[in-house]
């Protein structure tokens, strides 16, 4: 009998889809009152909608198509993270409709698919997905979009700590030690990591020592 080996790629995705959702529903239920903590929920909800329908694509008949469905939320990522430590660092920061600017890419790219994808015929869809390998492309045509936000936010949020302890130097001793070092292991945390996400990227993008399952140490 033939011995089925697991998809060490897809338990990943799934553990790491199990993850957010638990984090989510302790927020919900233990800091919905806090604004940042809202701020942080909407995160995570853009991280669930994306690993949840690339594990969707790797497991259900709908396959690729879930992804381009969800595609476009990954352009919110970095934004999203961006407004949740503008939030931890200002308690009275809230979200305005001049914020609505930070979709913009989103809803590029989603108009982008709506009209390359979703408006054709069914038979020309079909054939865009298993004949010209449109998904990978649309990835491959706005992935510079998306690591430029990464890049750009991940500065943002770091100028905007260093103004936050410039403008509070002189009182930074008796400040909440812990709140600060969960702002800075945030900051700093997910700047480290969306570098080696963006480094994997690269390395499998250019073939390089393709030996090494990249796509498994990005995630990790």
């Amino acid at each position: 009998m033939k011995t089925v080996q697991p998809d060490i790629d897809l338990l990943v995705s799934i553990l790491m889809l199990f993850v957010l959702i638990i984090f989510s529903a302790l927020l919900v239920q233990k800091g919905r009152k806090k604004y940042s903590s809202r701020m942080l929920i909407l995160y995570f909800a853009g991280q669930i909608i994306v690993i949840g329908g690339n594990v969707i694509s790797d497991t259900t008949a709908v396959g690729i198509r879930s992804f381009l469905f969800v595609h476009p939320v990954i352009y919110t990522w970095a934004a999203s993270f961006y407004l949740y430590i503008a939030s931890l660092l200002n308690p009275s920061f809230r979200v305005t409709k001049g914020h609505a600017i930070h979709l913009v890419p989103a809803l590029f790219v989603m108009g982008y698919i709506i009209i390359t994808y979703y408006s054709k015929d069914p038979a020309t869809r079909k054939d865009l997905i298993e004949n010209q390998d449109y998904p990978y492309k649309v990835y491959g045509m706005f992935q510079y979009v998306f690591n430029a936000q990464i890049i750009g936010y991940n500065i943002a949020a770091l100028l905007k700590f260093r103004n936050y302890i410039s403008r509070y130097k002189e009182e930074y001793s008796v400040l909440d030690k812990a709140a600060n070092f969960w702002i800075r292991l945030s900051i700093f945390g997910f700047f480290t990591a969306c570098m080696i996400v963006q480094a994997t990227i690269y390395i499998r993008s250019h073939a390089l020592w393709p030996a090494v399952n990249w796509y498994l140490v990005g995630n990790l």
